[in-house]
């Protein structure tokens, strides 16, 4: 039986050092929150400036089964949104989890469990968020019909706006890609006016990238695809280097460049035309490529009982072998550096270094203990981050819902360290 890959994740692309600052709980003084706001945005300044020169990316994906969406990684800390819509906020250096909000007496309830809406961690959002330049983006629904809302907000949560407004949906297929002050955003939209009411999807659809100036809001139409929100790569940015946004069309199976000062989109000509999202029947085996990652697309081949996790240069078609096992079942993960490897058939962890080529067996009681069993949620050069199913509830093992979001640091993760601290905590009974 053709065994299957499972779940693909490109997690958000990393940016440079910015310092964050977590938000006060409801015990805060003011004199205390006003301090940290003035250090916040002294630096919030610092960072709009160099992000206008920088070298500075970020995005964010919402679908789901690809790329795990509202998380986000900084030197400082970790960004994440719970199960209510609530942005959190993991400070590496106090070791402690804050709500995104600096009101002092705010009880950071949401909506969702009977708040009025006024917490600033709250985020009206399911395709996640990111940091860029000195700010939180995100994806919201709307004022009308078919509309699709890019917001941005301080990174305490305050001074929310609208960025610009795409027709289109606020679905978890949706997507954004943020350099040199601009963003490629894909949605899905409705191409006819007719839609379940229920539902709320229409009779047919599109998928559509959009670039976004962000200092101005001004939007133009890139790219359209027929291919509806639930292919989830219709489009798909995998490198943001000097100047140029480096993407992928599905539908056409081709490659473009989209050049930020000239604003002309050009066809590439590469030696990479697999359809990743196709298993591709060759002489030497079959063929999978699933994942867009600087410059090259990973995959699998699958050879009798031999199954080899490969890359191939998107420029130049050559391919290289960097996994391989008999009998062996590998699920993996690309997020901004390093790729988690997870090879069912002898239950062993590796890292992959995918700019030095450098592949690690993870071992250790962590990575061994009952309940981790998953890939990671994000890997970075700052840390590693777990979702761990912690409660056994009968006597089939069946999963409550209960979780817990973990950190550790990536040398201690490398090295079978067992050091990890917990960032968030749900007991799906109690709702918190």
């Amino acid at each position: 039986m053709r065994r299957i890959l499972a779940f693909v994740s490109i997690m958000t692309i990393c940016m440079g050092s910015v310092s964050l600052i977590g938000c006060g709980t409801s015990e805060t003084s003011d004199e205390t929150a006003y301090s940290d706001v003035s250090e916040r945005d002294e630096n919030k300044e610092k960072v709009i400036k160099a992000s206008e020169t920088s070298d500075e990316t970020a995005y964010f994906d919402g679908n789901e089964h690809y790329h795990p969406s509202g998380n986000y990684m900084t030197s400082d800390g970790y960004y994440f949104l719970d199960e209510n819509g609530m942005l959190h906020f993991f400070d590496f250096a106090a070791q402690e989890t804050v709500y995104v909000c600096d009101k002092p007496e705010c009880s950071h309830v949401s909506s969702n469990e009977g708040g009025d809406g006024s917490c600033n961690a709250e985020i009206n959002t399911i395709s996640g968020i990111t940091v860029y330049g000195g700010s939180i983006y995100y994806i919201a629904e709307g004022g009308g019909y078919n509309e699709a809302d890019l917001r941005k907000r301080d990174t305490d949560g305050n001074n929310d706006e609208k960025v610009a407004t795409l027709e289109g949906e606020a679905n978890s297929s949706t997507a954004a890609w943020f350099y040199k002050d601009t963003a490629l955003v894909r949605v899905s939209t409705a191409t006819s006016k007719t839609f379940d009411a229920e539902t709320k999807e229409s009779e047919s659809q599109e998928t559509r990238l959009y670039c976004v100036d962000l200092k101005t809001g001004d939007t133009s139409l890139l790219d359209t695809s027929s291919l509806g929100d639930i292919w989830a790569n219709v489009f798909v940015v995998h490198k943001m280097e000097d100047g140029k946004f480096y993407y992928y069309s599905q539908e056409a199976d081709s490659y473009y460049i989209y050049d930020t000062e000239s604003g002309d989109v050009s066809k590439r000509d590469v030696a990479c035309t697999a359809d990743f999202t196709q298993v591709i029947y060759g002489d030497d085996g079959d063929y999978c490529f699933t994942a867009f990652v600087g410059d090259f697309c990973y995959g699998f081949r699958i050879n009798g009982e031999n199954t080899e996790l490969i890359r191939m240069n998107i420029e130049t078609g050559e391919e290289e072998t960097y996994f391989s096992g008999v009998d062996s079942y590998p699920e993996f993960s690309c997020f901004s550096t390093y790729q988690s490897i997870y090879d069912y058939a002898d239950s062993t962890y590796y890292v992959y270094n995918m700019e030095t080529g450098e592949l690690s067996e993870v071992g250790g009681d962590y990575v061994s203990q009952a309940g981790v069993g998953v890939s990671p949620k994000e890997i970075s050069e700052y840390g590693v981050i777990y979702s761990v199913a912690v409660h056994q509830t009968d006597m089939y093992g069946a999963y409550d819902g209960d979780f817990e979001y973990q950190y550790m640091p990536l040398q201690s993760y490398m090295s079978g360290g067992n050091d990890y601290v917990s960032i968030y905590y749900l007991d799906q009974e109690s709702g918190q």
